[in-house]
C-alpha cells in the first residue's frame, strides 16, 4: 500500500482532487508524473510521410527511375554541302530531311573537345579526334547526341557501335553501311535504288521501304528487317546473319545463303535460291520456283 504524501517540509498532503504537490498533479493519493512537453532542438523530428518520401526517392534512383539531371553541352557547328555521312562515335546520331543544313553535337564538355568534324568533298566525317599519337582510347565521360539536318542523303556509315535513327527520307539513291556493333533504323524511306552492307554484327531496319530496286549483303551475325515494297531484291547471307523481309513485296527475288543464316522473304513472280551451309529460307507469296540447296537448310514456303 502506498505512504503518504509529504511536501518538501515533511508534511503530510492531503489528497484531494485538483490539488498539486511539487507541480504534480494529486488524485486519490497518488502522484501523477508531471506532463512534459516536446522539446525542440533547432529542428522538429521528421514527419513520417517524409521519411516514406525520403525512401521512396532513394529506392527510385537506385532502380533507375530518377536519372540524375545531365550536365551536357550542345555545340553548333557550320557544316554544309555533304550528302554521305560517316558516324565513328559511340553515341546517336538523328537525322532530319530538310532545306538546310545543321550540325548540333550533345556531349559532355570534355568529349565535346574530342569529336571531330572534318568534311572532305561531300562526305562529312564525325569521329574521335586521333590526337597527337594518332589514336584515342577510352570511353565518353557521357551520352553523346549528334543531330543532323540535311537536304539529300546518299551514303551513310556507321563505325563501331553507334547507333542511327532517322524519320521520313526521299532520295534517288541511298547507300546504308554498318561496320561493327552499330545499328541503323528509318521510320520510312522512299528511294529508287537501296544499297545495305552489314559487316559485323550490327543492324538495319526500315519500317515502310518503297524501292525499285535492293541489294542486302551480310558478312557476319548482323540482321536486316524490312517491310513495304521493293521490285526487284537481291539478298546475300555470308555468315550467321538474318533477313527478315516477307513484309517486304518483291516481283522478283533473289537468295543466296552461305552459312547458318536465315532468310524470308515475299515474292510475287519469281524466286531464286541458292544455299550452301544450314541455313533456311521461307518465302510468302506464289512465285516461280528455282532452288539449289547443298547441306541441310532448306526452302520451303511460310
Amino acid at each position: 500500500m502506498a505512504g503518504p504524501v509529504c511536501d518538501s517540509r515533511g508534511a503530510d498532503v492531503k489528497a484531494s482532487p485538483g490539488r498539486r504537490a511539487n507541480g504534480r498533479a494529486v488524485t486519490g493519493g497518488r502522484v501523477e508524473p508531471k506532463r512534459r512537453g516536446l522539446r525542440h532542438s533547432g529542428s522538429r523530428p521528421p514527419h513520417r510521410g517524409a521519411e516514406m518520401r525520403t525512401t521512396i526517392l532513394a529506392l527510385a534512383v537506385m532502380a533507375g527511375l530518377a536519372p540524375w539531371p545531365a550536365v551536357a553541352d550542345t555545340e553548333v557547328r557550320d557544316l554544309e554541302d555533304f550528302d554521305r555521312v560517316v558516324f565513328a562515335l559511340p553515341g546517336k546520331l538523328r537525322l532530319t530531311q530538310g532545306d538546310d543544313f545543321a550540325v548540333a553535337i550533345e556531349a559532355e564538355p570534355e568529349d565535346l573537345e574530342r569529336i571531330e568534324t572534318d568534311r572532305q568533298g561531300d562526305t562529312l566525317a564525325i569521329r574521335w579526334d586521333s590526337g597527337l599519337l594518332g589514336m584515342w582510347s577510352g570511353s565518353p565521360e557521357g551520352p553523346i547526341e549528334v543531330r543532323i539536318t540535311l537536304p539529300e542523303l546518299r551514303g551513310l556509315e556507321v563505325a563501331g557501335s553507334g547507333d542511327v535513327e532517322a524519320g521520313a527520307w526521299l532520295s534517288e539513291s541511298l547507300v546504308l553501311e554498318v561496320n561493327g556493333s552499330g545499328s541503323v533504323h528509318l521510320a520510312s524511306l522512299a528511294v529508287e535504288s537501296l544499297t545495305i552492307d552489314i559487316a559485323g554484327s550490327g543492324d538495319a531496319e526500315i519500317d515502310e521501304l518503297d524501292a525499285a530496286a535492293l541489294r542486302v549483303e551480310i558478312a557476319g551475325s548482323g540482321n536486316v528487317e524490312l517491310a513495304g515494297a521493293a521490285d526487284r531484291q537481291e539478298i546475300d547471307v555470308m555468315g550467321s546473319g538474318d533477313v527478315d523481309a516477307d513484309g517486304l513485296e518483291g516481283a522478283v527475288v533473289q537468295v543466296d545463303v552461305m552459312g547458318s543464316g536465315d532468310v524470308s522473304v515475299w515474292a510475287t513472280e519469281a524466286l531464286s535460291v541458292d544455299i550452301m551451309g544450314s541455313g533456311d529460307v521461307r518465302y510468302r507469296g506464289n512465285p516461280r520456283l528455282e532452288r539449289s540447296a547443298a547441306g541441310s537448310g532448306d526452302v520451303r514456303p511460310l
